[in-house]
């Protein structure tokens, strides 16, 4: 899910809110991962 929002350019999807709370966590981790380590 964070690559899919990655890829849309979309940091902060709001179908975040919409995901049980696991998922959410993972979600925001990927998202925060991608931020620091993807190409420029």
């Amino acid at each position: 899910m964070a690559c899919y929002a990655w890829l849309r350019r979309d940091p902060e999807p709001d179908w975040a809110g919409e995901l049980d709370p696991g998922p959410c966590v993972y979600l925001k981790q990927g998202l925060a991962y991608l931020s620091r380590n993807a190409p420029a």
